[in-house]
């Protein structure tokens, strides 16, 4: 069964629409970053390599599972709130939403081992690592929240 179309239905998808452009955009300029990191440090450390590889396939997964989201939403979904809706609520949000949290921590926790070697100030890197690990845990609770409730967003709400 499908339900009417709403007429503010651009204030519910187009947020989320161009949320998903910018990340697909995006994904090209990673890709030509970790194409010059290869190519400009190729005897970095291991550690660093596996960080960088690591990064690039999570955010791999997760621009992969937007793409889902949208057909979902844009493509088989198209116009019917209960599928755009359903489609908010199921597994794969409360993924991204980790996947959101999960790939800047590795970022910044790299960029305070790199900021802790060239400085050598514990209390700066120390800091930086809290305020990840406490980013990491909003999105986590977050992502929780969302599989209990099943609200995304003040759309889910009316």
């Amino acid at each position: 069964m499908t339900s009417p179309i709403p007429s503010d239905i651009a204030q519910l998808t187009t947020p989320r629409l161009l949320g998903m452009f910018i990340n697909s955009g995006l994904m090209g300029s990673l890709i030509i970053q970790v194409y010059y990191y290869f190519c400009t440090f190729p005897n970095d450390r291991s550690i660093a390599k596996a960080a960088v590889y690591a990064v690039f396939c999570l955010e791999l997964l997760h621009t992969g599972l937007m793409a889902y989201s949208a057909y979902c939403d844009f493509g088989i979904g198209d116009g019917n709130l209960i599928m755009y809706r359903k489609d908010l609520q199921s597994w794969m949000n409360p993924t991204m939403i980790l996947l959101t949290g999960l790939i800047p921590v590795i970022v910044q926790i790299f960029y305070a081992f790199r900021l802790y070697s060239f400085s050598g100030s514990r209390i700066v890197c120390g800091t930086i690592t809290w305020l990840a690990l406490l980013q990491f845990a909003a999105a986590a609770a977050h992502g929780i929240i969302l599989t209990r409730t099943g609200h995304c967003g003040r759309e889910d709400r009316r």
